[in-house]
């Protein structure tokens, strides 16, 4: 069973992660954003999960977002964002509905702020009300939930990973807490990764991962970065 950070694969992440992406992309054409590879993964998951082929690459992503949503073939979009609207211009600007989106709409880390917030004061009031032991412990278990939440690679794990980081503070209500800031994934498409060189989709061939380009397709490294990297 996998687990997810809750809100991660919503459709307005990933418009977000992908606007946002965008944006960065635009300033330094040299280096292909991350924020813009996590939300082309995202949408290459609600793709799948419409039964829709995503862009094959990173740069079949830009003709893609050239399209209004509504010719996406991704009904979750629609009730989101203007479906007559695209994300991009036939020059690779971003459209205004784009720009005005992103201005409207929360940050995706919001929901996840709030629970690490209620972690923060839970740590500070056993801190406050301990002995000088109680303090170090608290203040350290604050410091690794933070560290682990805020790992990219911890935002899609198998679902023992997760109670065996929750456990592993023995306090009930950290248990309780950090448990909120994950879901189930309902039906994990782990066919597919995004090419940490090049920004290529992978499809796992025997057990392994290969990028579809053919200037990474025989690189043994990929398979065990890819395997890191997704559900």
């Amino acid at each position: 069973m996998i687990w997810k950070k809750q809100q991660y694969h919503k459709p307005e992440n990933s418009l977000i992660y992908l606007i946002k992406g965008l944006k960065e992309w635009n300033k330094n054409c040299k280096t292909i954003p991350k924020d813009l590879i996590t939300g082309y993964s995202i949408l290459i998951r609600l793709a799948l999960e419409n039964g829709v082929a995503p862009p094959g690459n990173i740069y079949d992503l830009l003709v893609f977002l050239q399209k209004p949503l509504n010719e996406w073939g991704i009904n979750s979009y629609l009730d989101i964002f203007d479906p007559d609207c695209s994300l991009l211009t036939k020059y690779s600007g971003l459209t205004e509905e784009a720009e005005d989106f992103l201005e409207d709409h929360r940050s995706v880390e919001e929901s996840e702020q709030k629970v690490m917030r209620q972690i923060l004061i839970y740590c500070r009031e056993k801190m406050s009300a301990g002995t000088e032991e109680i303090q170090k412990k608290y203040d350290g278990f604050y410091r690794t939930i933070r560290g682990f939440i805020s790992m990219p690679k911890n935002a899609i794990l198998p679902s023992e990973e997760v109670y065996d980081f929750a456990s592993s503070f023995e306090d009930q209500e950290l248990f309780n807490l950090i448990m909120m800031l994950y879901e189930e994934v309902p039906h994990p498409y782990d066919q597919f990764a995004i090419c940490p060189y090049c920004g290529w989709t992978m499809k796992r061939v025997h057990g392994n991962y290969r990028c579809t380009h053919r200037t990474c397709y025989n690189k043994p490294e990929l398979s065990k970065i890819a395997r890191s990297n997704i559900s």
